[in-house]
């Protein structure tokens, strides 16, 4: 289980090998075409981009911006949810990174940092 409230998860057993599949349900963005549970790479469909290059190639998800935090800017934002401050901003960010402002002396922010949370 990947923790998001809008996926279905399925793993083989043998490989390890775990699929994330957007449910799409209420609350949860557009399903095949949807960047929910997809930001830093394709929609689940693979017709749109979830990631810090859509916004140049123009091949964004519409729900770019609601879903990741980068939206069409491309600001950069929880694009990569291994390690990222999107909601985290003032504390622990995922992945062992922090996301507050003694980081940057302390030289521990996530690579997002200032994406998602400068002022």
């Amino acid at each position: 289980d990947d923790g998001k409230p809008c996926t279905t998860d399925s793993c083989d057993k043998q490989t390890g090998n775990c699929v994330h599949t957007p449910t799409g349900g209420p609350g949860c963005g557009g399903g095949g075409a949807s960047c929910v549970g997809n930001c830093g790479g394709s929609s689940a469909d693979g017709s749109c981009y979830c990631d810090s290059q859509c916004a140049q190639a123009g091949d964004c998800c519409s729900d770019m911006a609601t879903a990741c935090g980068g939206g069409g800017g491309g600001n950069g934002c929880g694009l990569t949810p291994s390690k990222t401050c999107s909601g985290q901003c003032g504390g622990a960010g995922t992945g062992g990174c922090w996301c507050d402002s003694s980081c940057q002396a302390s030289g521990d922010c996530c690579p997002d940092y200032a994406a998602c949370c400068a002022p």
